[in-house]
């Protein structure tokens, strides 16, 4: 048995056409192609993981690159309220609006690389999970700049 360079499905002995994608082989499958192994594709999730990866680390360092701008504004905010509840709350609002779009894709990125890299070994899952990881990472490290400048 052997495996159509095409698709990759498995072959019947003596195939002279492939029955997933119908296309012609070049000659009969012979017992000597049964050691050859099917080509490697990427699994949508590995890409999935590998796209939601590059979109966090885009948005974690521009939220990275604007988060001097913003700890004034929201300086300016806080006096606004009286209490420390409100504060608290007002601090705790802020840094998930503004990790939000950076931390959620991050931490869908890594589940889904590391997914993606359990059914099958192969550097789009990878990337994911390491693009994954900087943006869960730059976001921690922008609330905790939040945190601390306020």
């Amino acid at each position: 048995m052997g495996f159509c360079p095409q698709c990759g499905s498995k072959l019947e002995e003596g195939a002279k056409f492939c029955v997933q994608c119908g296309s012609k082989l070049s000659g009969e499958v012979s017992i000597n192609q049964t050691m050859q192994e099917a080509p490697k594709k990427s699994n949508g999730i590995s890409i999935a993981s590998m796209i939601l990866g590059i979109i966090a680390v885009f948005w974690a360092f521009c939220m990275l690159l604007s988060i001097s701008e913003s700890i004034p504004l929201l300086q300016k905010e806080l006096l606004q309220f009286t209490t420390d509840e409100e504060r608290l709350g007002a601090i705790i609002g802020f840094c998930i609006g503004y990790t939000l779009f950076s931390l959620a894709p991050g931490i869908i990125s890594l589940i889904l690389g590391i997914v993606g890299s359990s059914k099958q070994k192969n550097g789009i899952a990878v990337s994911g999970i390491i693009m994954g990881c900087c943006a869960v990472f730059t976001s921690i490290a922008c609330i905790i700049y939040i945190v601390s400048g306020v």
